[in-house]
């Protein structure tokens, strides 16, 4: 056999549940929800920075585009990528917009 001890022997089982990976503009979005759910913590930091990676390497490059984003999220991201647009506000904006649906979620949990 050789190779890396580590290494696996193949494919996967099919038994296993499978991987989900979210479309970014819901990733972004989750972000979001997460900022929300966390804002009074150091977390929020986080959520932020998490944010602006997204936006800085997603979003820019053309893999996302800005259509396909909640108006307030994309308005977020603009102001994360452009300077002019107010970044404090453009977040409060997206925070509000997503701030139900994320109460919501904390009381189903």
């Amino acid at each position: 056999m050789g190779g890396n001890p580590n290494a696996g022997t193949g494919r996967y089982s099919e038994d296993l549940p499978s991987v989900r990976i979210p479309t970014p503009q819901r990733c972004l979005e989750a972000m979001v929800l997460l900022l929300v759910r966390d804002r009074d913590t150091d977390a929020a930091n986080f959520w932020v920075a998490m944010m602006c990676y997204m936006v800085i390497y997603v979003i820019i490059p053309g893999r996302l585009p800005f259509d396909r984003l909640d108006e307030d999220i994309a308005q977020f991201a603009k102001a994360i990528m452009y300077p002019g647009v107010p970044y404090k506000e453009a977040l409060k904006a997206a925070v509000n917009a997503l701030d139900e649906r994320a109460r919501k979620g904390l009381v189903a949990m």
